[in-house]
């Protein structure tokens, strides 16, 4: 399970790098992770000064021959709240955005978002897992 993960990261570190992401590379790669059963689906957004674009390979189980798009839910493992975390430092250190800046800020003002002792929900409560949320989302099946 780590070494899809890894591979992400490996093509989202590419693309940051190089500028012009590889898209016809990247399509390959999760082909043949998927096709080397890996993984049953991989799903890769690029999103840049150009706008956003969604590759993916595979299907989500079996069961359920459905091919994953922008609106699929996927648990999140451990290596992407690590790379998330270090996407918000960076954000932080240019002044993008703050550590104690409350999560509603950056959803759309019909999500509600839970206030917790009279307080927020901040993008810090989230990096460092006090929140107070859920561990997963109600509307996500595991056997799925």
């Amino acid at each position: 399970m780590q070494k899809i993960p890894t591979a992400t990261l490996f093509i989202i570190t590419t693309y940051s790098v190089f500028g012009q992401a590889p898209i016809d590379s990247i399509k390959a790669i999760i082909k043949q992770e998927v096709a080397n059963k890996r993984s049953k689906s991989i799903i890769v957004g690029i999103v840049d000064s150009t706008g956003r674009q969604i590759i993916s390979a595979g299907v989500m189980s079996d069961k359920n021959p459905i091919h994953p798009d922008e609106n699929t839910i996927y648990e999140i493992g451990s290596i992407t709240k690590t790379f998330t975390g270090l996407l918000l430092a960076e954000m932080s250190f240019k002044k993008e955005l703050n550590y104690n800046d409350p999560i509603s800020k950056f959803l759309p003002k019909t999500v509600k978002t839970p206030v917790r002792n009279g307080k927020e929900i901040t993008l810090l409560n989230l990096a460092v897992n006090r929140s107070g949320l859920p561990r997963k989302p109600f509307n996500l099946d595991p056997k799925n």
